[in-house]
């Protein structure tokens, strides 16, 4: 498959498809520069920005929640530092919904700091369809699943979650927020959530996503000898393994003092 990528020197107006980057991407920036990109999806539409790569010298100011030397800012109207500006590596994996069908991207680099890259994809979509689908938190059994819908401003909208197993629908969910926690569900598990929302009186298409639980460790280990060497493992190796013990030739949750 081809994908697009804007080979724009220092800004431009691109559509809402396919890649967007540094000019010289992946190189090293050693030059002051200031780039602003207009990015315009189709009416209807809104823009959608995920960051893939931000690699930054750069200064974070907690207090002023503003970077300094370098930084990724996208806004709507016209573009600076007091709209959504980014240059941290948490900012990888970020995406920014437009509440339009236009963005403005602004780059800039400080000719005191050398700036290797950045690098983001442009999409579009309904506004009524979920986006932004990512998982929150997990473990064995359960996993935390957020979203957006970005025509849904004041946080009323319907959402509906379906879990699918093997491809066979097993739990549905209806809710009006946009984080969902769906309990219930097998260790070491793949799964498929799909969501969409209630916008203009009808269900939109649904976006979906991908999801595994955690899963449980077996740890083997030669039983005649445990004994015999268990007082040279470190403590909290032992606290694990004395958790165990043998059922049927097989270790099985439980506390044993047969090696003792």
């Amino acid at each position: 498959m081809h994908v697009k990528q804007f080979v724009v020197p220092c800004g431009g107006q691109v559509r809402a498809e396919g890649w967007l980057s540094s000019p010289g991407y992946p190189q090293y920036i050693y030059s002051n520069m200031d780039c602003v990109w207009d990015i315009e999806a189709p009416l209807g539409h809104v823009v959608l920005l995920t960051v893939v790569d931000l690699h930054y010298y750069y200064y974070y100011s907690s207090s002023s929640s503003r970077c300094y030397g370098s930084w990724l800012a996208v806004g709507y109207n016209q573009t600076s530092q007091g709209d959504i500006t980014m240059c941290r590596y948490s900012d990888v994996g970020r995406t920014i919904v437009s509440p339009s069908n236009t963005m403005r991207v602004f780059y800039h680099k400080s000719s005191h700091y050398r700036t290797r890259r950045f690098n983001v994809t442009l999409s579009s979509q309904d506004p009524c369809i979920p986006a932004d689908l990512r998982v929150t938190s997990s473990n064995m059994t359960f996993v935390t699943i957020s979203w957006i819908v970005p025509k849904d401003e004041n946080n009323t909208f319907i959402s509906f979650v379906s879990l699918f197993s093997s491809g066979n629908k097993t739990q549905t969910h209806t809710t009006t927020n946009k984080e969902l926690t769906i309990t219930g569900l097998s260790p070491g598990s793949t799964y498929a959530v799909s969501i969409s929302s209630q916008c203009n009186g009808t269900e939109s298409i649904p976006s979906t996503i991908a999801v595994q639980t955690g899963f449980y460790v077996t740890l083997t280990f030669d039983l005649l000898n445990f004994g015999r060497h268990k007082r040279h493992l470190p403590f909290e190796l032992l606290f694990q393994l004395v958790m165990f013990r043998e059922v049927g030739g097989e270790l099985q949750p439980g506390v044993s003092n047969e090696y003792d």
